[in-house]
């Protein structure tokens, strides 16, 4: 059977068993539209401060660069989004050196990790079905080394591929240790000079989102 998880009333997401580690990432259609690389913007290593990466629908294609490290420095970049429907998103994450990342998923409304993908596959790749529309943040975090990465994101039908538990690219629910290491990216004091989100969109146009209350405004020249 499925597992759910609920993340507040009235809502549900379903996450999963963990993956196997022989398996490879899934072939993917080409993206509708690879030219509007999102380019994280520091400081976004709490969920005070994550980038705003915009809303999901089926159909969407979103590719996300950024760098992260093991320690101290740079130990997070979180990517807040908005899914408006019931989505299935299949996740991938490929370091561009010899390196080891993971990725979770974050739910602000409850203030948890809900699944996370921690395991030796390269790229370390996942599966996640939001069941009702949701705020989510997908959270990248380094287990070995430094490292720059490529993240991206396809956004399905819910249903689209199969489904189950011990299928490759099911997420764990997060133990002790990964709710620890991940413990620093949680609600807690916004970083100093946190109060914008840069994003670049698809067509090229960089624009300044303000958070809370949601407003965006064209970067000065």
């Amino acid at each position: 059977p499925l597992l759910l998880s609920p993340l507040s009333a009235g809502l549900l997401i379903l996450a999963g068993c963990s993956g196997s580690l022989e398996a490879t990432a899934p072939v993917l259609p080409p993206p509708p539209d690879s030219s509007g690389t999102i380019f994280e913007s520091e400081p976004n290593d709490h969920a005070s401060n994550a980038n705003y990466i915009g809303e999901l629908r089926v159909g969407d294609y979103v590719r996300i660069e950024g760098e992260v490290s093991e320690c101290c420095v740079d130990p997070y970049d979180g990517f807040a989004f908005y899914a408006a429907e019931p989505l299935q998103l299949t996740i991938t994450l490929t370091e561009l050196v010899d390196a080891d990342l993971d990725f979770c998923m974050y739910d602000p409304t409850i203030d948890q990790m809900v699944a996370c993908w921690e395991t030796d596959v390269h790229p370390e790749w996942g599966v996640f079905n939001v069941g009702l529309p949701a705020d989510l943040h997908l959270v990248v975090a380094s287990y070995i080394g430094t490292s720059g990465y490529t993240l991206e994101i396809y956004a399905d039908a819910l249903g689209a591929a199969p489904d189950a538990p011990g299928a490759p690219g099911r997420g764990e629910s997060p133990g002790d240790l990964t709710r620890e290491r991940f413990a620093g990216y949680h609600h807690g004091p916004q970083n100093e000079g946190s109060e914008r989100y840069f994003l670049l969109l698809r067509d090229g146009e960089t624009k300044v989102f303000l958070p809370l209350q949601g407003e965006e405004a064209p970067l000065p020249h």
